[in-house]
């Protein structure tokens, strides 16, 4: 993810950090000029998270759990700043992020 279009996926990358994408067991990194998603194991109601930026600098964090093909938001939260993003996580998944 080095093309100038992807920018954004990759700074929401860095600001999550390394190590809670490892201990998320995180697969199938999906991103755009606006946003990143992912999916992530060890977790029984989530298994994609979303991240996308909005027009005033901060986060919109979607959760959603895939089953085939149903496609179900378990949860939604708008106006995170970069500094919340893996408390919700650890939240709304019950993952630890660090050690």
């Amino acid at each position: 993810m080095t093309n100038k279009t992807l920018e954004v996926a990759e700074t929401i990358r860095e600001q999550i950090g390394h190590q809670a994408f490892v201990m998320m067991g995180t697969k199938r990194f999906m991103g755009d000029e606006k946003s990143l998603s992912f999916k992530i194991q060890g977790c029984r109601k989530i298994n994609h998270i979303k991240i996308e930026l909005a027009f005033d600098d901060t986060y919109t964090m979607t959760f959603i759990k895939l089953k085939k093909f149903d496609f179900v938001e378990v949860a939604k939260f708008e106006g995170v700043y970069c500094d919340m993003l893996n408390s919700i996580i650890e939240k709304e998944t019950g993952l630890y992020l660090s050690l």
